[in-house]
């Protein structure tokens, strides 16, 4: 898979997530097409698998954490829209949809604060989005 790495905004729902940053994970999943008596395996390229990920703040008295954490035990999907900045005017393009989280675990800096690292993946239609963004996140967490 390719992956891409953007800044930009992660809303959940309407909420803008407190991260900067964000990465589009893209590929294609494979079905092998081999035959007998052919020396090598042969595949086709089947269904487009993406992934997003992101890191937010480790704050479990932040109610959006605890929002997504839950999310995450009950295996529940919900709206997210990714946007990209694109120029100086906050205008930028991204994906919106329907996406469940597939990972939610933790990293740390040896001095640094902890982290959610979370990956979401889409259980709808997805769709492309341009939105004109006023302002950065308040406290990013990269």
């Amino acid at each position: 898979m390719a992956k891409q790495a953007f800044k930009g905004l992660v809303y959940h729902g309407t909420t803008a997530l407190k991260t900067n940053e964000w990465t589009l994970d893209d590929g294609r999943g494979e079905q092998d097409v081999s035959i007998n008596g052919c020396e090598f395996a042969l595949t086709l390229a089947t269904l487009r698998k993406i992934a997003i990920s992101f890191k937010i703040l480790w704050d479990e008295s932040d109610a959006t954490f605890s929002a997504l954490h839950t999310e995450y035990v009950n295996r529940t999907s919900a709206t997210y829209k990714c946007i990209s900045f694109l120029d100086a005017t906050g205008t930028g393009n991204g994906l919106t949809g329907s996406w469940h989280i597939s990972k939610f675990s933790n990293s740390q800096d040896s001095k640094g604060p902890l982290f959610a690292e979370i990956e979401i993946v889409p259980t709808g239609a997805i769709a492309a989005v341009e939105a004109s963004i006023v302002s950065p996140s308040p406290n990013p967490a990269n």
